[in-house]
């Protein structure tokens, strides 16, 4: 048997949080690394650095064989460049809008038929539900197979019963040791329903019910019944996630539709 020849990978502006992109990023990285290739992982431009960063994109493209690209404007000039290049295109739409326009509605035609000649370009598309990777099969008119659901994952190595008493420590230092908790980390953009839930937790304070809302990710004032936590690693998160037994439900929500407050 011929031995698997290694491959460079590319994970080109994947979003970054606290200083690291975010944890679906460092799972596909992680996984090629575990079978021998070479991954870099560039980050997105800030400040100053943006116009150097961009023009190292060619840099690059020639050294991978397969690239992963991620939705923001820019998208469909790397995927065009790269499938143009003869490399092998993944874009993972871990967002939940389909389409530019829907979040930026003065995208213009030709950046939305640049946008639609991308998706029909890649060699796939990850999606993370079913829902998501249907309305992207429609919207771009893509053939059967192009969009593959890969959904998200819980590590069960993390999120394990030993953190029961982190979780009990952080309980107490938030004053929540006798609420029903509803925790959320996430993006903060508005398509991510944020008001719905807010909304709904306030709905059921002002009925009486004993609940508090924790929402990892930014930091600030919020209402009485809420907790703003700041930008937290990942290995952190267990801790925050993993409540005792005493009646909570954590709620990583990524659309308004999963917004819905259960009681175990």
């Amino acid at each position: 048997m011929a031995e698997r020849r290694q491959i460079q990978v590319l994970l080109y502006r994947p979003p970054w949080r606290n200083g690291q992109p975010y944890f679906r990023a460092q799972q596909v990285a992680a996984h090629f690394r575990e079978r021998g290739d070479r991954v870099a992982v560039v980050a997105g431009p800030k400040g100053w650095r943006s116009l150097m960063r961009l023009l190292l994109w060619p840099w690059h493209l020639i050294r991978a064989q397969l690239v992963f690209l991620y939705p923001q404007p820019l998208l469909p000039l790397f995927a065009l460049a790269a499938a143009c290049l003869g490399r092998r295109v993944v874009i993972d739409h871990f967002v939940s809008y389909v389409r530019m326009a829907d979040v930026w509605p003065r995208i213009g035609r030709w950046l939305g038929a640049m946008e639609r000649a991308a998706y029909r370009r890649a060699d796939a598309v990850l999606a993370h539900t079913g829902s998501v990777a249907d309305a992207l099969t429609a919207a771009f008119a893509l053939h059967e197979g192009k969009v593959r659901t890969l959904y998200s994952v819980v590590d069960t190595g993390l999120f394990a019963p030993i953190y029961a008493g982190r979780a009990m420590r952080l309980r107490q230092e938030l004053g929540l040791t006798d609420k029903f908790v509803v925790l959320y980390h996430g993006l903060w953009h508005r398509w991510h329903g944020l008001d719905t839930l807010r909304n709904a937790v306030a709905s059921l304070v002002g009925a009486g019910e004993p609940v508090a809302l924790v929402m990892i990710g930014r930091e600030g004032q919020g209402g009485a019944h809420e907790r703003l936590v700041g930008e937290v690693a990942y290995s952190e998160l267990p801790g925050l996630s993993r409540w005792p037994t005493c009646g909570a439900v954590a709620l990583l929500t990524c659309h308004v539709a999963t917004a819905d407050l259960v009681r175990p």
